[in-house]
């Protein structure tokens, strides 16, 4: 007579189980955020690429039209964006030296709300001033998501990318921009040295 085996029934205890479950609540905590900062991070840096690429075209696309001279202003070179409407009253962006500082959009500070929602602000009064330096730029603030973020954590948004677009038509971030950059503004007028004030999420990789 042959003698019946049967299979081991034991599983997992409540308590291994409950191990098991804090274990991986614990992993997550730690990983999820990273990765979906890692996600936001690539979005913006990829509408912070475009929207320097396209006030180079728009830059461009006004000196055919008009050439260089010294009144350029950053609002000149505004109206060739693709812009889907201009904020001009009460609404804020975030300012590139930290997520706490706003900067305004108002009469004398153009706000262009671009497609992909980032907003490019520049100043009404700044110009190139000289345009026979190369160190003459006129600055403009791109911000991804387009308003004031709270949270000011590193990869988050909360602080907007200064861009400096050049006579040449050369675009670059405040950590690389040339020494010696100069605007005409009205006030202080150049930057020596460069600051290098650029936000955690940004990246030209």
């Amino acid at each position: 007579m042959k003698k019946a085996f049967s299979k081991s029934t034991k599983g997992f205890t409540l308590a291994e189980l409950l191990i098991a479950l804090a274990l991986i609540g614990v992993i997550a905590v730690f990983t999820v955020p990273k990765v979906l900062n890692a996600q936001g991070n690539k979005e913006y840096i990829a509408k912070a690429k475009s929207a320097a690429a396209s006030l180079a075209a728009a830059y461009s696309n006004y000196r055919l039209d008009y050439g260089t001279n010294n009144n350029i202003t950053g609002t000149h070179i505004g109206a060739y964006l693709n812009y889907v409407k201009i904020q001009t009253s009460n609404e804020e962006i975030d300012d590139h030296f930290s997520a706490s500082n706003t900067k305004d959009c108002d009469s004398n500070d153009y706000c262009y709300v671009l497609p992909s929602g980032g907003v490019i602000r520049t100043a009404t009064t700044e110009s190139f001033g000289d345009v026979n330096s190369t160190t003459s730029a006129i600055r403009f603030y791109f911000d991804p998501d387009g308003k004031v973020t709270t949270d000011g954590s590193a990869g988050s948004p909360g602080k907007s990318v200064r861009f400096h677009l050049y006579v040449n038509g050369n675009v670059l971030d405040e950590g690389n921009i040339l020494d010696d950059t100069c605007y005409d503004d009205g006030g202080p007028s150049c930057d020596d040295p460069k600051p290098n004030n650029v936000p955690d999420w940004f990246s030209w990789n």
